[in-house]
């Protein structure tokens, strides 16, 4: 008589645990799903619905081993034990939980994908200017104005702070004039120049000295595509010095940010 109460017991024991075990399974379905469909809109990566799971299984068979274990021993020493072994997975994964939680809430801020900004990184004197191209699941992909890549960790960009910018690159031209004539000949080729490559900045361009002979203005452009390639550099130059040909033309690159 003793076999079948031991086995109605272990039955008992383990009704509990299968219960609990097939609700994580059906909340996994479900948020499976959610994630799905989350991906599909483009609110969060491929890659950061595969990381979610990932971790969902291991807590699935972490939370259902330690309510086995709670069933066969006494309840303080499975609380003992469940507190134990979470302060050890917490230790042991606390940079993987930042950086996980940082990489979410990149993900989920939609307004910096693709937009230009002055980067502060903490603990960096020097700002770093360019666009989110992509984000990973360990690191931010930052595009500069020539197309330059750089790697920042996620939990260093989550305490960034994020200035909007808009890609801008100067120019000093100097022109020879001969009178006041000349002078608002120069200013209407300014208002009428349509380059290719950039968008003059009518707001910021700004005449930096008129004098008797010399015609100083300094150009401020921004780049019509998502970055600055050299060559586009020159060929702005180029456009400038047949513009303004007839009064012979200095153009200097100023900078660009």
């Amino acid at each position: 008589m003793a076999e079948p109460s031991l086995i109605q017991d272990l039955l008992s024991k383990l009704e509990v645990p299968i219960i609990i075990v097939l609700t994580l399974v059906i909340v996994r379905v479900l948020f499976k799903k959610l994630l799905d469909s989350l991906a599909m809109r483009g609110t969060i990566s491929v890659t950061g619905k595969e990381t979610v799971l990932r971790i969902l299984d291991i807590s699935i068979i972490v939370i259902s081993f330690l309510v086995l274990v709670a069933q066969f021993i006494e309840v303080h020493m499975a609380l003992i034990a469940i507190a134990g072994l979470t302060l050890v997975l917490v230790f042991m994964l606390i940079d993987k939980i930042r950086g996980f939680i940082a990489y979410l809430s990149l993900q989920m801020d939609k307004k910096i994908m693709g937009k230009y900004f002055e980067i502060v990184l903490p603990g960096f004197k020097e700002p770093v200017y360019g666009r989110v191209a992509k984000i990973s699941s360990s690191y931010c992909e930052i595009e500069d104005v020539f197309g330059e890549k750089y790697l920042i960790p996620n939990t260093v960009m989550y305490n960034a702070v994020l200035k909007p910018l808009t890609p801008t690159v100067v120019f000093d031209v100097r022109l020879k004039i001969t009178g006041e004539e000349d002078l608002r000949k120069l200013i209407e080729l300014f208002k009428s120049f349509k380059p290719e490559v950039f968008r003059i900045d009518d707001r910021r361009t700004i005449i930096r000295h008129v004098g008797p002979s010399r015609f100083t203005i300094r150009i401020v452009a921004h780049p019509t595509g998502p970055s600055i390639r050299h060559i586009e550099i020159i060929d702005f130059m180029s456009e400038l010095i047949g513009r303004f040909k007839e009064y012979d033309p200095e153009v200097r690159f100023v900078k660009v940010y």
